[in-house]
């Protein structure tokens, strides 16, 4: 783990906006810690099809590539809760995530970007 080392949003953007680029490599996750909690922000489907169905029936809407949870065994289990992940939301895009989803009180864009936050899997 590592403390956040982007220096600015763009950074971040290239390495998680599922698009090829020749400077950064793609990446379609982030595990980072954010306040002592775990988060992960992904594109890749983690949750059963029938969990997102579930979802999308409860929020009343098609769910986005994206999805952003907490991640802790240890909630109880709600309505948007699936084994270990409580779920934030599910966005279209990683502008969509930036602007759109919220952690804590708090824009992603200014978590993610937060001295403080500790980004797992980079060294």
């Amino acid at each position: 783990m590592r403390i956040n080392e982007y220096n600015n949003i763009d950074e971040f953007k290239r390495e998680f906006s599922g698009l090829h680029n020749q400077e950064y490599e793609t990446s379609w996750a982030v595990d980072f810690v954010y306040n002592g909690k775990k988060y992960t922000m992904t594109m890749e489907q983690r949750a059963s099809d029938k969990f997102l169905e579930h979802a999308s029936k409860i929020l009343g809407k098609k769910l986005g590539n994206y999805s952003v949870c907490l991640v802790d065994k240890s909630l109880p289990k709600d309505d948007l809760s699936d084994d270990e992940f409580h779920y934030i939301g599910w966005y279209d895009d990683i502008d969509d995530v930036l602007e759109n989803c919220y952690i804590e009180g708090r824009k992603f864009k200014d978590v993610i970007m937060d001295d403080n936050t500790l980004i797992e899997g980079k060294d």
